[in-house]
């Protein structure tokens, strides 16, 4: 089997960094985390229809194949080339992941895995409510001024009219909110052994802002509601089983000259001259421990996370520093999961 081309890009767990605006100190910062669970041995596999109410199962089983196959990281059997083989040797659902069954039909099926599950809670409702509320109210009288003349304002076209009397007062205001729930329940056998290898049930949930009653169709559609839960759902059990990328925010910190130098260059995406700027601020300022915070910080967007832990123990040698020691723990975990990824893509080339 061949590396997938995701997983010969990642191959160095590589660190992308994205700007958000050149007036702030904090950079959000793109990282690619391992799977989080060992799915030794599964390279290929086989989606089987959820259960559940309505469509939420085949919604379930379609997003999730797609988040499968844009992942890279499984081959995914195609869902009509499924149907076929099932119709072919008259399978049913049940009998896909009977444990009893299992490596008869990995057989069949020419994969390694077996993915199904049910969903449990498909849901959304509408509450209605009440609340008293400040409200600015008219009380039936215009302003006057001390001569008591009515006082007059422009309204929206331009027209003179007499500027009206308002109080506050308390109302009583009747108000709905939509309220959703998803849960689903994923497991994957091993069709070589039969044995379950993860079984992990996820819950999402959804509440709008309060609305006035009688403007509810700026509450989200219910379909939509349940689209998005459901994507949150899956999203959640494919980082499970497939690496994955996830965003921090890391600081980028300033000082005199090519420090501060350093700094613009990165916030704008510069991060090659940005390191360059850096190794002539820690040469010029071996005093200063932001120098070598932030080349510690251009060396680990590169993936060079030994120079980068190295750095951020000189910048916690010169001032003990609770940013310095965040990422130094940082970058010793990033150097354990790289490790991780590494593995679990390795076995990709060895199948």
């Amino acid at each position: 089997m061949t590396v997938p081309k995701y997983a010969a890009k990642l191959a160095f767990l590589g660190i992308v960094f994205f700007v958000i605006s050149c007036g702030s100190t904090r950079v959000p910062v793109e990282v690619v985390k391992p799977a989080r669970i060992n799915m030794h041995g599964i390279h290929s596999v086989a989606v089987t229809d959820f259960e559940g109410p309505g469509e939420s199962g085949k919604l379930v089983t379609s997003i999730l194949n797609t988040k499968l196959l844009n992942s890279n990281f499984y081959e995914v059997l195609e869902r009509q080339k499924l149907q076929d083989i099932m119709q072919e040797y008259k399978l049913s659902m049940s009998g896909l992941v009977d444990p009893s069954h299992a490596k008869e039909v990995g057989k069949m099926l020419g994969v390694d895995g077996i993915i199904t599950g049910e969903v449990t809670a498909y849901s959304v409702e509408d509450e209605r409510g009440r609340e008293r509320v400040k409200e600015r109210v008219w009380t039936g009288k215009y302003e006057k001024d001390a001569k008591g003349n009515f006082i007059y304002e422009k309204g929206i076209t331009g027209k003179k009219h007499k500027k009206k009397q308002y109080k506050e007062q308390f109302v009583t205001r009747y108000y709905k909110l939509r309220r959703g729930t998803v849960t689903v329940t994923f497991r994957v056998v091993d069709v070589n052994t039969g044995r379950i290898l993860a079984a992990r049930t996820y819950t999402r949930s959804y509440s709008s802002r309060k609305v006035p009653e009688g403007q509810e169709s700026r509450l989200k559609s219910r379909d939509a509601i349940l689209t998005d839960l459901t994507t949150q759902v899956v999203d959640e059990f494919v980082k499970d089983i497939a690496p994955h990328k996830i965003v921090m925010k890391r600081v980028i910190l300033g000082g005199p000259g090519p420090i501060d130098a350093g700094k613009k260059l990165a916030k704008n995406g510069l991060w090659p001259e940005a390191t360059k700027a850096w190794e002539d601020a820690v040469r010029q300022f071996p005093d200063k421990s932001e120098a070598f915070y932030d080349l510690g910080l251009a060396y680990e967007v590169q993936g060079r996370l030994n120079d980068a832990e190295k750095l951020y123990q000189k910048a916690l040698q010169i001032k003990p520093d609770k940013l310095y020691m965040k990422a130094l723990a940082e970058v010793r975990k990033a150097k354990e999961e790289r490790q991780i990824l590494e593995q679990q893509l390795k076995e990709r080339q060895t199948k």
